[in-house]
């Protein structure tokens, strides 16, 4: 149980011998929000990384509604289940942010231009990791020749092993204001696009 205020308390702790599903989950969960409400601490709040178990539990609490595909902002009936203590109240369900970020970064670097799987946007342009890669290795070759490196991309960040894959800060990295900026110079050099007119307004 995580207070407004910041502070950590473990209310309950189960034992699964191996395997621990949705309904499982449910099952624990039930007990947990009763006794955080018994004692005068209210729960607005369930946050879980999203694996396929908490996957299942969050489907139950919603009952067992599917997400529609093509709903781009959640209604609430998806996102929300009654307070199994006081049921005129409302607890919210999230997915930790941190897990996200990091699941996306996964996802992305597993786009290459020759590998199984690649991800385009909505014009069919290619989304990859390689793009990444040719950013550090180019920054690479100026720090070889004693300039500065402006995109904050270290060998940990484009290819984490096992450890460094679980570090935040390796996951922000590709994603960071100064990475995206590198890539727009190499966008623009690419394209011979003056770089004095790159972030220009033009007022219609």
């Amino acid at each position: 149980y995580r207070a407004t205020d910041g502070r950590m308390f473990c209310v309950m702790s189960f034992f699964n011998g191996g395997s621990l599903g949705g309904d499982v989950i449910l099952r624990q969960l039930v007990p947990v929000i009763l006794a955080c409400e018994t004692v005068g601490s209210r729960v607005y709040l369930f946050a879980c990384d999203a694996g396929g178990a908490n996957q299942g539990t969050f489907k139950s609490l919603r009952g067992n509604r599917a997400i529609p595909h093509d709903m781009v902002w959640l209604d609430d009936e998806y996102i929300r289940f009654s307070n199994p203590y006081e049921p005129r109240r409302w607890i919210y369900m999230v997915h930790c942010s941190t897990h996200n970020l990091k699941n996306m970064r996964n996802r992305v670097k597993e786009s290459k231009a020759a590998g199984r799987k690649c991800f385009l946007d909505t014009n069919g342009n290619m989304i990859a990791w390689d793009f990444i890669v040719q950013i550090h290795n180019e920054e690479q070759l100026l720090i070889d020749r004693n300039g500065t490196p402006t995109s904050g991309l270290t060998a940990q960040a484009v290819w984490p092993d096992r450890w460094s894959t679980m570090n935040v800060k390796n996951a922000k990295a590709a994603f960071s204001p100064k990475a995206l900026l590198a890539m727009v110079a190499i966008i623009n050099r690419e394209l011979k696009v003056d770089k004095d007119k790159t972030y220009r307004v033009d007022d219609h």
